[in-house]
């Protein structure tokens, strides 16, 4: 019997020694008996690196936090499966390499016999995908901004806040008054440059904790999700008409724009997304109706002008 076991042991690594997935396998004291070839082209570390799953986990997760957070998640799931007598559930984990780069990577595990058998799957390109997907699902593709989407998640998160804390958020709705014109007369390709540029502008006008949004065109949301008062909005949109209204050099040409501006508070002038951000638009419109290049805060009164001009 003992003759049969060490020959498929060797049956076994022999298999694996050709296998194209990282695999390794430790005993119950825990040391590191056994790991292929895949596993030392992908990680770099052999058995005289690793020669216990503690040092590959001090060599894996040098972070501590986040060593004594992994390693606790995976014992327990380790205890759990031998207790039951199933497989692990699939675990994830960032890997630091010998060589100091990291992966993203799926280990399977299970028990054979009393060897714990580990399966290490590289996902490191496949999060990198899936995060991708994700971001440009969430924003604009021209100018990397949030697009209507994430501005409407974060200002459901803003006003859930602002009610919860008692306290006062703003939305801004910014338009450029000339961008038409340099689309007509110098193309849309420096009009898109033109766009990139007005992005930059008025990001740097803004708080960490505030958010820039291109909706469509050239039309921008700005939320300042918390204000002390509302004259420091007001200063923000100002800043913001100020910067836009200096002039831009794209591929050679300068060109002048401006923008008008509408502004909203929570809760006077809205309780909700939807009714915040129609009220900006509103009075964005009326500063374009006043020549531009303003900023107005809305008031009840403009809506009935508004619908009489509709």
């Amino acid at each position: 019997m003992t003759r049969q076991y060490r020959e498929t042991e060797t049956t076994l690594q022999a298999i694996l020694d050709s296998s194209a997935v990282a695999v390794g396998w430790a005993n119950q004291r825990g040391e590191i008996e056994y790991v292929n070839p895949e596993f030392i082209s992908m990680f770099g570390y052999t058995t005289r690196d690793i020669p216990s799953l503690t040092q590959w986990h001090t060599r894996a997760y040098p972070d501590n936090d986040y060593r004594n957070r992994i390693v606790a998640e995976w014992e327990a799931e380790v205890e759990q499966s031998r207790a039951s007598g199933s497989h692990m559930p699939p675990f994830e984990s960032l890997i630091t390499c010998k060589n100091n780069t990291t992966k993203q990577v799926q280990l399977l595990s299970s028990w054979a016999g009393s060897k714990l058998l580990l399966n290490f799957t590289d996902i490191t390109e496949l999060k990198r995908a899936q995060e991708l997907s994700a971001h440009m699902a969430q924003h604009d593709h021209l100018t990397g901004l949030p697009n209507r989407m994430l501005f409407a998640d974060r200002i459901e998160q803003a006003i859930s806040l602002a009610k919860r804390d008692q306290h006062h958020l703003a939305v801004l709705f910014v338009d450029l008054d000339k961008f038409k014109s340099v689309n007509d007369q110098l193309g849309h390709e420096v009009g898109d440059l033109l766009l990139q540029e007005v992005a930059k502008r008025m990001q740097d006008c803004i708080r960490e904790s505030d958010t820039v949004a291109r909706i469509g065109g050239d039309e921008f949301l700005v939320l300042l999700p918390v204000i002390n008062q509302t004259n420091d909005a007001v200063l923000t949109a100002e800043k913001i008409r100020f910067v836009l209204n200096s002039p831009f050099i794209i591929t050679g040409h300068s060109i002048e724009n401006s923008s008008s501006i509408g502004l909203t508070f929570y809760p006077d002038h809205g309780k909700n997304q939807s009714s915040l951000i129609r009220n900006a638009d509103i009075a964005m419109y009326t500063a374009k109706q006043n020549g531009g290049n303003s900023v107005v805060t809305f008031n009840s009164k403009m809506i009935n002008k508004h619908e009489s001009m509709d």
